[in-house]
């Protein structure tokens, strides 16, 4: 199923994470695809917000991976921006870690190309994709489209 959306303020950006929250289910994993400063970190905020998670959201951009526990469920936010570079490409091994925290758990990933095709090899897991990206005619606006699998 694919939805597109508008986002004109900060308002429809919380009513998009409104949308995503009730999509959430152990073993899901929602995929953030934009350019940088497009609003994926802030929308991953959002949704926090809006489940109560009183910890602090970063974007996990030199760690890689924020793991948060709520509610009994556990949460990964990967950013995985800074592998983007050839000289830090990871091998499987490391790959295969990453995956390991991902199994049975909730799964934001902002830049999951680096890691996509062996992300998702499991078709029972809930994917879905968010891409965001600036509006053409007006900047200060941001098209998306989320595709749920």
């Amino acid at each position: 199923m694919e939805q597109k959306f508008l986002i004109k303020n900060l308002n429809d950006l919380k009513n998009l994470a409104h949308l995503i929250v009730k999509k959430i289910t152990p073993n899901s994993y929602f995929l953030f695809f934009g350019k940088i400063g497009v609003g994926k970190t802030q929308l991953i905020k959002y949704i926090f917000k809006i489940l109560k998670v009183n910890e602090v959201i970063f974007s996990p951009s030199f760690t890689i991976l924020h793991q948060i526990k709520h509610n009994n469920l556990i949460f990964n936010h990967f950013d995985f921006y800074r592998l983007n570079k050839p000289s830090l490409k990871l091998n499987k091994q490391e790959i295969d870690l990453y995956i390991d925290f991902m199994i049975d758990n909730i799964n934001f990933i902002e830049w999951p190309e680096i890691i996509e095709s062996f992300v998702l090899k499991n078709k029972s897991n809930l994917r879905i994709d968010i891409y965001l990206d600036f509006n053409l005619e007006n900047t200060n606006y941001r098209n998306c489209k989320i595709i749920t699998y």
